[in-house]
């Protein structure tokens, strides 16, 4: 009989680009060989006595059409996010499927650790509250619009930020900004000698007391010789809106944070789901499979809505899977 034949794509992930440091059940970096596993090789963990693979608990963890994954990857990496019915199209999947992978790519994309510099512009993005995909909710789906301070409490805000090296999309909350929303995003992200650059709204300033810091007035400071950064800084905030907006239809507050983070790594183009840092991620089954439950701890902690029409989806496995508190999306 001869042997069974595999794609070279699929192959040289498993050698060249996947590499095992730890137990993605416990966290353990003490392992050994434990026999092989079609193309790759078998790991038991010393600690907690179970077995794993390479992929085990990555993007391309319980996939039977990897080598059709690796294609999709390619063509989000190329293309950028196209809509889910010209994928299916595309590649001749199944909506679901498309559905499925695309949140398992944007799980890999976790928020990087940094601090930002001495000046730190910040403002808050409004988007409306989407319950888009959830049956039995009255306009689900509703996005777009002239939104204006009449929708205060049904607005998701993202808090974006930047400095002269990194940038920042954050999900706060859903209704009222508060400082302690504030408190949250930037915690250890500014140093004590920082300068804020806002809005002198009660949130901000608020914010800018409890932590003694420095500020000045964005109005102000866009009429000075920082125009040209706030500048920028207001059009990457409106490039992102209208991407959520227009080129996407809108987007459900559950997965916002998660486009949020793809918008700013494609903004820098550092984005390849199938280069070594994203595919190495073992917590993205965790946040694919639990994303339910991060939601309603986000919903019920962070906002002011009741969090309602929970989806039924669920998988045995989710808790199984070590994840760092730092890595969650919220």
């Amino acid at each position: 009989m001869s042997p069974e034949v595999y794609d070279k794509r699929l192959v040289n992930l498993y050698s060249s680009v996947l590499e095992v440091t730890h137990c993605p059940y416990c966290n353990s970096q003490k392992f050994y060989r434990h026999g092989r596993y079609k193309y790759t090789e078998r790991y038991r963990c010393c600690s907690c006595k179970r077995t794993f693979i390479p992929s085990t608990g990555t993007s391309i963890h319980y996939l039977k059409k990897k080598v059709v994954f690796i294609e999709y990857a390619e063509d989000i990496k190329n293309r950028g996010l196209d809509t889910l019915r010209a994928m299916c199209k595309r590649l001749k999947i199944a909506p679901l499927t498309a559905f499925d992978w695309r949140h398992k790519i944007l799980a890999s994309l976790s928020p990087e650790e940094f601090t930002f510099g001495r000046e730190v512009i910040c403002d808050d993005l409004w988007l409306r509250f989407s319950r888009k995909g959830r049956k039995e909710v009255d306009n689900p789906r509703k996005h777009g619009g002239k939104i204006t301070l009449a929708d205060d409490k049904n607005c998701s805000k993202t808090v974006s930020s930047t400095d002269e090296t990194a940038s920042m999309f954050r999900l706060a909350t859903v209704g009222k900004l508060r400082e302690k929303h504030l408190l949250k995003v930037f915690c250890g992200r500014i140093k004590p000698e920082s300068k804020i650059i806002s809005s002198s709204r009660n949130c901000y300033l608020g914010f800018v007391k409890k932590m003694s810091l420095n500020h000045d007035d964005l109005k102000v400071a866009n009429k000075t010789k920082k125009a040209i950064k706030i500048n920028r800084f207001i059009g990457m905030n409106k490039d992102l809106k209208l991407w959520i907006n227009h080129k996407l239809c809108g987007v459900s507050t559950k997965y916002l944070q998660q486009y949020n983070n793809f918008y700013l790594f494609s903004l820098f183009r550092r984005f390849d789901p199938l280069g070594k840092y994203s595919l190495n991620l073992r917590f993205v089954w965790r946040i694919f499979t639990d994303m339910e439950n991060i939601y309603r701890n986000f919903i019920t902690q962070q906002t002011t809505e009741v969090y309602s029409v929970p989806t039924k989806r669920k998988w045995k496995t989710t808790y199984d899977y070590y994840i760092s508190s730092l890595k969650m999306p919220y």
